[in-house]
């Protein structure tokens, strides 16, 4: 799926889209707005069924959705970095996150180390997105769970009323100690595929480079997985214990 004639922009706190070639819906965090919750394009809290999703923000407290790091995101992590590869993460799941990480470095940016926790929730829904299509009732987005796996389930909507629904999946799915925020993307076959797809969205490329609401949310941790033609980076605040 393309981007063609794909238009999101910043609206009182909440992401607006033009849902044109794809759906999209991008938040940020609500602390950022003072408003409520939010969240992004296909990424926790997205609006539209299809196309891509970004993460949802919370309330009060300054939340992301997905934002790069401050640490170098060499420890421990496979692919470029050269460490050995968390145990949670797949081939193709390393090979997402090396291809975002090698864009932000080519933006002077950092790496994101690679999380196993964050790799086992990206593989759970990639695969729930695959099999049980929780995003295709009429409103549900990208963001959305069935209720096919030991998980909450919900169909996540524009309003983002269930942005808790993405924010707990990693306490909920691993020993991931904190929040996680997610962008997503659909009709996608390769890791480079779906970093330029989310690169031509300006929601989700904010996330993947810490610019604008992004820019003080530094990434201690990320997890990907790619699948049955979906994508999803899953982002965290915290360093995973897990190895």
């Amino acid at each position: 799926m393309t981007m063609a004639n794909h238009d999101c922009r910043w609206a009182i706190g909440v992401a607006l889209c033009a849902h044109l070639a794809v759906g999209c819906a991008v938040d940020g965090p609500a602390g950022d707005t003072g408003g409520d919750p939010t969240t992004t394009t296909s990424h926790a809290g997205s609006g539209g069924g299809g196309g891509m999703g970004a993460a949802a923000g919370q309330g009060g407290a300054a939340t992301v959705t997905a934002t790069a790091t401050t640490g170098s995101g060499t420890g421990g992590q496979g692919g470029e970095s050269g460490g050995p590869s968390p145990q949670g993460c797949t081939a193709s799941g390393l090979a997402l996150i090396d291809e975002m990480n090698a864009y932000r470095q080519s933006q002077g940016l950092q790496k994101i180390p690679a999380s196993s926790s964050l790799c086992i929730v990206s593989e759970h829904h990639v695969a729930d997105l695959a099999t049980n299509k929780p995003h295709a009732p009429s409103g549900c987005n990208l963001h959305s769970w069935s209720d096919k796996g030991a998980w909450t389930a919900c169909c996540y909507t524009s309003d983002h009323s269930l942005a808790s629904c993405m924010w707990n999946k990693p306490k909920e799915l691993s020993a991931y100690p904190g929040n996680g925020y997610e962008i997503a993307a659909s009709g996608v076959s390769s890791a480079a595929t779906a970093v330029n797809l989310w690169k031509t969205s300006p929601g989700h490329h904010a996330v993947m480079i810490n610019d604008g609401i992004w820019a003080n949310h530094p990434w201690k941790a990320v997890g990907a997985a790619i699948d049955g033609g979906f994508a999803v980076i899953w982002y965290g605040e915290q360093t995973d214990p897990m190895p």
